[in-house]
């Protein structure tokens, strides 16, 4: 809890994925034991060996399937030489454990041409996984190659698995590349999955929505849910950027309640919640005072609409009106 791990180097042609990976900030193996990973800031972890191979990992995770916590994380800035063509970068690696992973931050990117995984996840049956508000963000422009990137990659349709409130954004570019970088990426069609109210953007060349067993260009993502998903810009501060409070969005992106997570990545309360590790106030026309647009308390922050503000309303109440 709380740690900050940063500036680990290496000049090694270590091809481990595991936690005895060539540069790993965190790595708990043992499926055995319950464990709780929260609030820790990951940066600045690298090889610079020419030819390599392996993976450089922010968090590797095995846990127990009794209910482990991976929360309010922030990792960014993980690199390999130029040359490095073969290697990896991997915000998250998971490998066991039933797990709900909230609120976390991942930025990842730069200009070699390398694989990149916000969260690769492996799903053994048994070892179900929640994703609530996570915000993930690629980026980079490669100058050429061939190496795929995903915002999330799920290699396995064994376990169960929920997606929602989550900003899956992709805009990392390769000239003349083609289906490349993916926002979204379920290798294996089908199994248990609940998949809504998500945000899905990609923009860059070579960039490809997502995958759910075939490549997919446009909602659903999941044959028959993604009813309340988004493709648009979350309108982050500043993508890419090294400071937590930038990867906040402009962008209207409306979550769900009911998912357990009732505070953000600084502990601010979720009322009406948004997506992404950040929550963006609204005002909420809910009218319960009266018909009157000028009374406070007729929105939920019990402040009045300004110029500029967003406003989302309750259906139920306006017809009511």
């Amino acid at each position: 809890t709380n740690n900050s791990i940063n500036n680990l180097r290496k000049a090694n042609g270590n091809g481990a994925s595991n936690e005895t990976a060539s540069v790993c900030g965190i790595g708990l193996a043992g499926a055995g034991f319950l464990k709780t990973v929260i609030g820790n800031t990951i940066y600045n972890l690298s090889n610079s060996y020419p030819s390599f191979t392996g993976y450089v990992i922010g968090l590797y995770f095995a846990g127990s399937t009794g209910g482990n916590t991976v929360s309010e994380n922030f990792i960014h800035s993980l690199s390999a030489a130029n040359g490095s063509s073969a290697g990896n970068l991997c915000g998250i690696r998971i490998v066991s454990g039933t797990t709900t992973y909230s609120n976390n931050i991942i930025s990842l990117g730069g200009n070699t041409a390398i694989r990149i995984f916000g969260i690769y996840e492996t799903g053994p049956a048994g070892n179900n996984d929640n994703f609530y508000f996570n915000t993930i963000d690629i980026g980079g422009n490669p100058a050429a190659g061939t190496n795929r990137s995903y915002a999330l990659y799920s290699s396995s349709n064994a376990n169960t698995r929920d997606y929602r409130n989550n900003l899956f954004i992709n805009t990392r570019s390769t000239p003349a590349g083609k289906n490349l970088h993916y926002a979204f990426n379920i290798s294996v069609a089908g199994g248990a999955i609940t998949c809504d109210y998500n945000d899905y953007y990609i923009s860059g060349a070579g960039g490809i929505l997502a995958c759910y067993g075939l490549n997919k260009t446009a909602l659903p993502i999941v044959t028959g849910q993604d009813v309340n998903s988004f493709i648009i810009n979350p309108a982050f501060i500043s993508a890419g950027s090294v400071v937590a409070t930038d990867y906040k969005i402009g962008a209207d992106l409306i979550g769900v309640a009911g998912t357990g997570i009732t505070t953000d990545f600084g502990s601010t309360i979720r009322g009406n919640p948004t997506m992404g590790a950040w929550e963006r106030p609204v005002n909420k026309w809910i009218g319960t005072t009266s018909n009157d647009w000028n009374t406070a308390s007729n929105w939920t922050a019990n402040s009045l609409p300004l110029t500029n503000t967003n406003i989302i309303f309750d259906y139920a109440a306006v017809n009511h009106l």
